[in-house]
């Protein structure tokens, strides 16, 4: 009876072992996330004013939810820039996708080089974040 309960034990002290490292691995990656977030928050390109003359890409994102997020950008931005705009959101690459809503494609896969304008995302676009 004493070995079948050792071995009970360590079997529940493996496990809470098992559990604590999971959950250290788990805090460690959103930390890492919550740090990339604030470095790309500093890399987004400044909102051009409601007033602006130039050429103005006006995008709608939607989230699982139903949560809709807008936001505007110079139609000279780079993916890059709006893919940051997403990171700073909490919205990481690594686990979303960015989809046109017609034709369906994944624009988080382009050249992040390319401006939204060539990428057909001007003067307005609606775009799906779809977990990968």
């Amino acid at each position: 009876m004493k070995l079948e309960d050792d071995k009970k034990k360590e079997e529940l002290d493996r496990l809470m072992q098992e559990q604590r490292k999971v959950e250290d691995e788990k805090k460690e990656e959103e930390q890492r996330k919550e740090a990339i977030s604030l470095e790309k928050a500093s890399q987004v390109p400044d909102e051009p004013p409601e007033d602006y003359q130039g050429k103005v890409s006006r995008l709608r994102f939607r989230v699982a939810g139903g949560e809709v997020i807008s936001r505007r950008f110079l139609a000279s931005n780079s993916l890059r820039d709006m893919l940051n705009f997403l990171i700073a959101r909490g919205f990481h690459i690594e686990d979303y996708k960015v989809l046109t809503t017609y034709p369906r494609r994944d624009v988080s896969s382009l050249d992040e080089n390319s401006t939204l304008e060539s990428l057909k995302l001007y003067p307005q676009e609606t775009l799906i974040l779809e977990e990968r």
